[in-house]
């Protein structure tokens, strides 16, 4: 595969594990509102859901869920991660054509070390919102795991 097939396939990838820490972060979110909807119930109206979120664009995501996770050192690493989001989603698949380099004056080889390391660190902080996402659906369900259907 030439060079800029694989830097392409690598965008793609990469792009596609960030859309799945979307859905994972707005999976957290949804839970966290499950959550203070029951502890709060009779006390103050809760009235939010998965539905009001379910558009909203990485950065409004993190944001919330600073605000309902305690785990800092993550949301340091998913702020880094945000910004590098922005540039690969924003540019990086004009980079694929020697023009578009040439005019935003990018080189290729730098930008494919940059999704080099960004997808390992992608996958890592996945499996980090995961794991935060089943200690809350943890509490939610009283220290027990949810029944499933088999």
């Amino acid at each position: 595969m030439d060079t800029e097939k694989k830097y392409q396939t690598q965008i793609l990838n990469t792009l596609g594990q960030f859309q799945i820490l979307e859905m994972a972060l707005k999976m957290y979110i949804a839970s966290a509102y499950t959550l203070i909807s029951r502890e709060t119930k009779g006390v103050v109206t809760f009235n939010y859901s998965f539905k009001d979120i379910e558009n909203y664009p990485l950065e409004r995501l993190l944001n919330i869920f600073q605000k309902l996770n305690p785990n800092t050192e993550l949301h340091k690493r998913l702020n880094r991660l945000r910004e590098s989001r922005n540039k690969i989603a924003h540019k990086s698949l004009l980079f694929v054509h020697d023009i578009f380099r040439e005019l935003l004056g990018e080189d290729l080889e730098e930008n494919h070390e940059l999704l080099e390391t960004l997808y390992p660190e992608v996958l890592s902080c996945l499996a980090e919102v995961q794991n935060e996402t089943e200690v809350l659906l943890l509490k939610i369900n009283n220290g027990q795991y949810p029944e499933t259907e088999n």
